[in-house]
């Protein structure tokens, strides 16, 4: 994605939502060869969830408009470019 896109995805949504970015890729880990890993951006979307951790205390959203959901602006990213 170009900064251009980026930034015109971004200026659709509140400025006062949070930002935050996923990967639902099975294994995201660095290959041996190098100590990080490249992603791209592959969407820009809002949904309301809570912020939640689960039983082993990982950070997750719980999806849906409750009272206690807020809207979040998701970045989904893949390790595909």
């Amino acid at each position: 994605m170009k900064i251009k896109e980026l930034i015109d995805a971004l200026s659709a949504f509140d400025p006062e939502n949070d930002v935050l970015c996923y990967c639902e890729e099975e294994n995201i880990s660095a290959p041996n060869h190098c100590s990080f890993r490249l992603f791209d951006i592959e969407n820009i979307d809002v949904s309301d969830a809570e912020m939640i951790k689960d039983n082993n205390y990982i950070p997750s959203l719980k999806f849906g408009k409750t009272k206690h959901s807020i809207p979040h602006v998701l970045i989904n990213i893949v390790s595909d470019f």
